[in-house]
């Protein structure tokens, strides 16, 4: 995701992220622009990660096969178990291809979910792990309206053609202006 993204990367963090956002609404509010912004919050995003779709995304991005296969193997036949005090649990099979704890996972993930850029283009777009934060702004209500209805639907069929699910319930819009907007989720 390139500078959207406010983790994974040094000198940035939840305050880069929400400085970012702010600094956005007031410098646009201040030219007398119209802004809306929508908030969305991935489920389970580690775990819907698929080895094979990732490996399509690195091969697109250009990286070295050589590097490609060992990422692959990383992500092959996974297990683990738990162990608290004394007690340890039998060696379970994992189901999750990308494990949030490790230290592949994250990477991984921003690799994979880059091309939000892409689908977010028309808007600005800051992202923070599994929440993305996208503003839109025009000279009227029905600028932004539309612009956020048409970017929230690409966004959303993105979501579903990468496999990763967006909590619906923890979607948000906020309306800067003075304007009704009409936006449709």
């Amino acid at each position: 995701m390139g500078t959207s993204q406010h983790d994974f990367r040094k000198k940035h963090s939840t305050v880069t992220a929400i400085t970012k956002i702010v600094d956005t609404i007031s410098e646009k509010l201040n030219n007398k622009n119209k802004v809306g912004i929508y908030s969305t919050n991935l489920t389970a995003n580690f775990d819907l990660l698929q080895k094979e779709k990732i490996v399509e995304v690195l091969i697109s991005r250009g990286i070295l096969l050589q590097l490609i296969k060992i990422i692959h193997n990383y992500l092959e036949d996974r297990s683990g178990y738990i162990q608290v005090r004394k007690g340890i649990s039998c060696v379970r099979d994992i189901r999750a291809e990308c494990i949030q704890e490790s230290i592949l996972g994250p990477i991984l993930l921003y690799i994979y979910t880059s091309s939000l850029n892409e689908v977010t283009s028309r808007c600005t777009l800051i992202a923070y792990a599994d929440n993305a934060y996208v503003i839109a702004l025009g000279k009227n209500s029905e600028t932004v309206s539309t612009l956020l209805n048409i970017t929230l639907k690409l966004h959303f069929k993105w979501l579903k053609e990468i496999r990763i699910h967006c909590n619906q319930s923890k979607t948000e819009f906020m309306i800067f202006g003075d304007e009704k907007f009409n936006i449709k989720v």
